[in-house]
């Protein structure tokens, strides 16, 4: 169970770290063009 729980905090938190790289990227996009 906690091992569960644990995997699903981390997928949780790679795909916010994904989510914060694209908006990044979108802002970075924005700037430039």
């Amino acid at each position: 169970m906690l091992f569960a729980n644990i995997c699903c905090y981390f997928a949780r938190f790679l795909s916010g770290m994904d989510l914060m790289i694209a908006a990044q990227m979108h802002a970075f996009r924005a700037i430039i063009a």
